[in-house]
């Protein structure tokens, strides 16, 4: 894969803006399957039939020679395509690089060549738009200070942090780059982290939107093509829908208590409590009123007055941990990479 014929529109660089990288990108499309060429490239693994609706997949990839590294094709007898691919990792050989919005373009325009299909006409039914940050400490130092999300289960598993939602389509990831890359099996020869990065505490905040509509609901449009992707303003929708996404995750874990100012009865137990709102924590506290409203059967408005009883303080005054605020400010302050 080459660079040597950008199509898509130049776009104004704005820095102190994170530009979303696109790690996973599925793509459907009906293609002239009586058309000679059609799907070249592709090379065929195996085959199955879909036991609900008994059409019968081609399962395939397509490899990039330079890198090594492999994306899903599969194709029915019905003339579907299917394109699945993690653009860093096909196009420069690893994940934790950035590929930028010129160099994903160029994939897609340089496999629709390849395949003879209209690939960019194509309706995008996964998209995973992340970033990674070079951060001070390793990632599960951040994880005490990322509290629970109203609509979002809140777990962990391994060096990972997962946010999920029975009412969205949408998972949030926070994860250790590094340990994923030492662990990971996958697709191709072994991926291998630059060198820029060796020794370095890499710490990724990933947002998967799961369907055609979530990502238009993201980007603001009512129907996401291939070609949606490389469009100025839907960058920018997708970019503010990842930064608000992260910023969504509360994160006042501190609360500030000042010997000083404890003149009466009134503020000396306020000062005490919250020295015991501190030392248990944030994140202890809502489990605790999580598991009591399981054993007791607590319905939705009780659990909401159990919150916001105890968590009053957190909301109303605390602040950040230093450490938080370090990873906070650095997801924030990205510089788009146009190209």
């Amino acid at each position: 894969m080459n660079n040597s014929h950008l199509r898509y529109n130049k776009l104004e660089k704005v820095t102190n803006n994170c530009i979303p990288m696109y790690d996973w990108i599925e793509v459907s499309l009906k293609y002239e399957k009586d058309c000679k060429g059609s799907v070249k490239g592709i090379i065929p693994v195996g085959r199955y039939t879909n036991f609900f609706t008994g059409t019968s997949w081609t399962n395939g990839y397509i490899l990039n020679p330079k890198t090594g590294r492999k994306l899903g094709a599969n194709y029915n007898d019905n003339g579907w395509l299917k394109i699945s691919v993690c653009p860093p990792k096909f196009i420069k050989g690893n994940n934790v690089e950035k590929a930028s919005i010129s160099e994903t373009s160029d994939l897609f325009y340089e496999l629709q060549e390849l395949m003879k299909v209209d690939l960019l006409s194509g309706m995008v039914h996964k998209l995973d738009i992340t970033h990674t940050a070079k951060t001070d400490f390793k990632p599960i130092t951040y994880y005490p200070h990322l509290c629970n999300e109203a609509s979002y289960k809140r777990y962990e598993i391994d060096t990972s942090l997962y946010y999920t939602s029975n009412s969205k389509n949408i998972k949030k990831v926070i994860y250790d780059k590094v340990n994923e890359v030492d662990k990971r099996k996958t697709w191709g020869k072994k991926q291998n982290i630059p060198q820029e990065y060796k020794d370095s505490d890499l710490t990724r905040f990933e947002v998967k939107l799961g369907s055609n509509k979530t990502i238009c609901q993201a980007s603001k449009k009512t129907e996401f093509l291939v070609s949606d992707l490389f469009n100025e303003e839907n960058v920018m929708n997708l970019n503010s829908f990842w930064n608000n996404e992260w910023n969504s995750i509360p994160k006042e874990t501190d609360i500030k208590y000042d010997m000083e100012k404890t003149e009466t009865p009134k503020d000396l137990k306020r000062y005490l409590q919250n020295i015991a709102y501190q030392s248990i924590g944030r994140l202890e506290i809502e489990k605790h009123i999580n598991k009591t409203s399981i054993e007791h059967n607590w319905n939705k408005m009780q659990k909401y007055r159990a919150k916001k009883m105890l968590l009053k303080e957190f909301v109303d005054s605390a602040e950040m941990n230093e450490q938080i605020a370090e990873l906070d400010k650095k997801f924030n302050d990205m510089e788009v990479k146009w190209s």
